[in-house]
């Protein structure tokens, strides 16, 4: 750093800063001091704080984050409901305010403060209403109360490029004030303008892919350890040390509910995908060997994500979880190539990702999308495109052959999916029809509600043909009995038994075992039954599995967990 820089970090006690990611690989405590001087040092400071379920409803509280130092001068900001709150909290209970800060505030005060703050229906937006970056209450989505089935079409996955640009343009022109009014009525700057923003993000991103011989730069890394592949799960910016598989699990759970809660409060369309998926149709939990969880969404709430939210921290304090709230705080990263769906380099098949900052553990963000000439300019029409319309065909163990006539009918097929836009993909061409996504059904994931394609073992058959009926994947068995995946080394029964009476077996079976069992019976549904089910807020469960958090307090108090 020059001597100007160092001046503005006083307390800062490197002479250095990272500046952005590198792919070398170091060792750990390098890694630690590498992400989190530049977080201190050089990254920008988020611009919205989201409060989930600390709204009407238990909706989601949007507070804009004050980066000029000058508080007087915005509204709603968090730097003055931060100062209001710690007022009130000091005229309630008679303690400093300094004390206060010191101290912490219990969550159930700092949501009953956002509520009688932001309970004022003029800041009630709808996510396409929001023009401005503002604090705002979020209005909940008409399935919030009750979460019902969900029809998707054409709209949700067409990115129309040079329609999208020229709407934003005529959107941003109309913000400025016209030169022709002699008193002209006071504007608001146009850069807070959130059509402003993101069409700058998608103007800088094409000249850059321009100016880099139409090529992508990689816009997510992560913290690759010297040595070991340990770092590959790992945010570089927010890792934090690799964490022992009690806290891994603790983080990943309550990481998959505050992303499912944000979208469905937010009417963002999203389902648990990939090995996800696979875990999800067992038992309704993550695999407990998976580093992370993926998680598609559609390419209208991508993008909506990308202009509303990027950049923003969100914090899950939903009254559901108890003693679990407010526990995590999660960064949402949007990459801004979002809008370009070809595969490129491979360099950002992840479209963004929601980032656990303790650990830098983290959600993938994957957006499926219809792209024009997407069979003739980047993919053959593959024996993977052909399951879409005949899922046994060349499967291994299929008794089916296909004739000349009926491979050249099943190619056709799939190029009147392309052509009438109900094909789609992601940036790592997994492909998608239209009829397979819709309608999105209710189910539950890790005790949170949710939707899943209504065609979910078609798209796990094609992807993992037969992997949902193994009971012996990555070192463990699944106990018929308990509905869950046990690690074999802490096992004593034999798996002829299948059963395992370990402790710590026991424990989460008995935590998890009414959820697991309503999944189990939610699976016997017929189709039409999954499709008609209405899932309530009660019905969501507390945390399923021990936060670190309250691991380490239940040691400091030698207490025991429950």
């Amino acid at each position: 750093m020059d001597e100007k820089k160092k001046m503005g970090l006083k307390d800062f006690p490197f002479n250095f800063t990272g500046i952005s990611a590198t792919g070398r690989g170091m060792n750990q405590c390098g890694r630690i001091l590498f992400g989190a001087s530049y977080l201190y040092t050089s990254a920008p400071i988020v611009d919205r704080v989201a409060f989930i379920g600390a709204g009407c409803n238990s909706s989601v509280v949007v507070l804009k984050t004050d980066k000029t130092g000058d508080s007087d001068t915005r509204e709603g900001n968090l730097h003055d409901w931060l100062k209001y709150t710690l007022q009130l909290e000091s005229k309630l209970t008679g303690d400093k305010v300094d004390d206060i800060y010191h101290k912490g505030l219990r969550i159930d005060s700092l949501v009953n403060t956002i509520r009688s703050l932001y309970s004022d229906k003029n800041k009630l937006l709808a996510e396409s209403e929001i023009q401005f970056d503002d604090s705002y209450l979020m209005l909940p989505d008409d399935d919030v109360e009750v979460l019902k089935s969900v029809e998707l079409t054409e709209k949700d996955f067409i990115w129309d490029h040079d329609q999208i640009m020229s709407n934003l343009e005529k959107k941003v022109q109309s913000l400025q004030p016209s030169p022709f009014e002699e008193n002209p009525p006071t504007h608001r700057p146009v850069e807070d303008s959130l059509d402003y923003q993101i069409l700058t993000t998608i103007k800088e991103d094409l000249d850059s892919f321009h100016a880099n011989g139409d090529k992508h730069e990689k816009h997510l890394s992560e913290a690759i350890l010297k040595g070991t592949h340990v770092g590959g799960h790992y945010d570089w910016r927010f890792f934090n040390g690799h964490n022992p598989e009690f806290y891994r699990q603790g983080i990943i759970h309550r990481s998959g509910r505050a992303w499912l809660r944000f979208c469905y409060q937010s009417g963002y369309t999203t389902f648990v995908a990939y090995g996800s998926m696979l875990g999800w149709i067992r038992n309704g939990l993550n695999l407990p060997w998976d580093s992370d969880i993926d998680v598609i969404v559609t390419l209208d709430s991508l993008y909506k994500l990308a202009r509303n939210h990027n950049n923003s921290l969100i914090v899950d304090v939903s009254s559901e979880d108890q003693y679990g709230a407010g526990i995590g705080s999660y960064y949402l990263d949007i990459g801004p190539s979002f809008f370009y769906r070809r595969r490129g380099e491979g360099n950002n098949a992840i479209d963004g990702r929601f980032i656990d900052t303790f650990s830098g553990l983290y959600i993938d963000i994957t957006a499926v999308a219809w792209t024009e000439g997407y069979l003739s300019d980047d993919v053959d029409i593959d024996d993977n495109l052909k399951r879409i319309i005949e899922p046994e065909f060349k499967v291994d163990g299929s008794d089916r052959e296909f004739s000349q006539d009926e491979e050249r009918d099943i190619a056709n097929q799939v190029q009147f999916l392309q052509d009438s836009k109900q094909l789609y993909h992601c940036r790592n061409n997994n492909p998608y029809a239209l009829s397979e996504l819709s309608p999105m059904i209710p189910t539950f994931f890790e005790g949170v509600r949710t939707h899943v394609p209504h065609a979910y073992l078609k798209l796990l058959e094609r992807k993992y043909p037969d992997a949902y009926l193994k009971t012996d994947d990555h070192n463990h068995w699944f106990d018929n009995d308990l509905r869950l995946w046990v690690w074999k080394h802490k096992c004593t029964a034999t798996f002829a038994k299948d059963i395992c009476f370990t402790e710590a077996h026991l424990d989460l079976f008995n935590r998890t075992k009414d959820y697991t069992l309503r999944h189990q019976q939610w699976l016997e549904f017929s189709p039409e039954e999954q499709r008609n089910v209405e899932l309530k807020r009660d019905d969501e469960t507390k945390p399923l599995t021990y936060d670190t958090f309250i691991v380490d307090y239940a040691e400091s108090l030698n207490a025991k967990l429950e």
